[in-house]
């Protein structure tokens, strides 16, 4: 079944270019949100209910079932039969969320308005949201914004003067996120999000061998610190199917242990340079990455910092919440701590 056909059984619009040719690296697909007098009748209710984010969890397996049937089984398609890399939702409906700020630092705590509702409900339909204890004080919906302190830091999710590189969502984890989800407040920089990933011949198979082996250290993110004991160490950076290969990787966090897996990883670099496909988010735009498939960055871009810049709400998602089940100590709140 395409995604096409869900459009004809579930009688909602879908464009009929919903992903790229089969033969490219990244394939992405994508569903038009087109209205749905009940679904925005809840999200009124939700911006005037000022809910907290711990609310919010509770909520949203519930509101997961009022989203548009149509979008359900494009999500959990999506999901279940992986026909692409990513899905795009064009569209939502941002409510209050339109009128406030762009914060100007990480973690700032405030009510759940509709456009975060959403996003939560679509998390809750791909897996489970999950946030870090290390991160954005503990938060589930992370603020991707830039922050003026830390303008001039690489890799870093407030930084903007530099590139922030290719990287798999948490590579160094033993077991890394699902999905990573991104929802866009706003964007008046047009400043795109760049997706790569490998298919089978993009390279040399003696390279892909040794990419398959145990051969790099992964370390753990520049902004997430307190995870050392609990990191791959030594892995593999490609695995799975030889056709579409899964990724881990954090290109300034991943060294080679010896010269024939430094060449690899080298061409690997290229490789992913060359596959790369920039998509723009525009606001009310909500895209799901499959984080297995695809390595994602971004380019550097201007910003005031005086709560007009761009600003993407980020979810974490796991398919599988039991293989980081002991680092949970609140199951109705999974907030992972090392």
């Amino acid at each position: 079944m395409t995604f096409a056909s869900i459009n004809r059984l579930m009688g909602d619009p879908m464009e009929e270019n919903h992903h790229l040719e089969l033969d490219q690296s990244v394939r992405i697909a994508q569903y038009k949100y087109s209205g749905d007098d009940a679904l925005e009748r809840l999200l009124q209710e939700i911006d005037g209910a000022n809910c907290s984010e711990r609310d919010a969890y509770e909520l949203a397996a519930s509101w997961s079932t009022m989203l548009p049937k149509g979008l359900q089984a494009a999500i959990l398609y999506f999901v279940r039969y992986q026909p692409a890399d990513a899905l795009i939702i064009k569209g939502l409906p941002l409510g209050r969320v339109a009128d406030t700020e762009t914060p100007v630092t990480h973690g700032q705590v405030r009510a759940v308005g509709s456009f975060e509702a959403l996003c939560l409900a679509i998390g809750m339909l791909a897996g489970n949201p999950i946030g870090y204890a290390t991160q954005q004080e503990g938060k589930l919906i992370n603020d991707i914004v830039p922050i003026a302190q830390r303008a001039d830091i690489p890799n870093f999710s407030g930084g903007f003067t530099h590139q922030f590189d290719f990287h798999t969502e948490d590579a160094f984890m033993i077991n890394p996120p699902s999905y990573i989800q991104l929802g866009c407040v706003r964007n008046p920089t047009a400043t795109p999000l760049t997706l790569s990933g490998l298919r089978g011949g993009d390279i040399d198979k003696k390279v892909e061998d040794k990419l398959r082996g145990n051969s790099f250290h992964i370390g753990v993110n520049p902004g997430q610190t307190g995870w050392e004991e609990y990191t791959v160490g030594t892995s593999a950076i490609l695995n799975g199917p030889r056709t579409r290969p899964y990724l881990r990787f954090n290109d300034t966090e991943t060294s080679a242990t010896s010269e024939d897996s430094s060449d690899s990883l080298h061409a690997f670099r290229q490789v992913l340079q060359k596959n790369a496909l920039q998509t723009n988010l525009e606001p009310g735009d909500v895209i799901l990455v499959d984080n297995a498939r695809l390595a994602h960055a971004r380019q550097p871009y201007p910003a005031k910092c005086d709560g007009t810049d761009r600003w993407l709400l980020r979810l974490v998602i796991y398919r599988n919440l039991n293989v980081v089940r002991g680092l949970i100590s609140e199951p109705m709140f999974p907030i992972l701590k090392p």
